[in-house]
């Protein structure tokens, strides 16, 4: 039980993480600027 309630807290936050840190990129930089790899 526990482990799965960890195991579901750190999904949530690593995917809160990912939306943040591709909601915070600039959409000009739309290229290999930054990112190898360009999210659709």
């Amino acid at each position: 039980m526990a482990a799965a309630a960890t195991l579901r807290l750190s999904a949530q936050r690593l995917l809160v993480g990912i939306i943040l840190n591709w909601a915070e990129r600039p959409p000009q930089t739309h290229g290999r600027q930054m990112a190898p790899v360009t999210p659709r």
